[in-house]
């Protein structure tokens, strides 16, 4: 992780606000947008304050919105490979 992109980062957060940083990095990193902002707050950075902002502002909101099994591409669980629709005769 690049300094200098963590500063953008915590450069956007003050004026623009922690939903336009969360879009941002959802534009950018896409599904992994929630670990991207994760291992920014772990990075270490000097600037506590801000770093606990972002923890706080951006990445807790995120975490609390993300579920890792929301959108799981494939049959519905249970559904062991049948469609929907009418039950079978036995």
């Amino acid at each position: 992780m690049s300094d200098a992109y963590l500063e953008g980062v915590l450069g956007l957060l003050e004026p623009a606000g922690p939903e336009k940083v969360q879009e941002q990095l959802r534009a950018m990193a896409g599904p992994h947008a929630l670990t991207l902002v994760e291992t920014m707050a772990a990075s270490g950075h000097p600037a506590q304050e801000s770093m606990e902002e972002l923890r706080r502002l951006v990445a807790e909101p995120m975490r609390a919105r993300s579920h890792p099994l929301r959108f799981v591409p494939g049959p519905r669980p249970g559904a062991r490979g049948r469609t929907g629709g009418r039950k079978r005769r036995r």
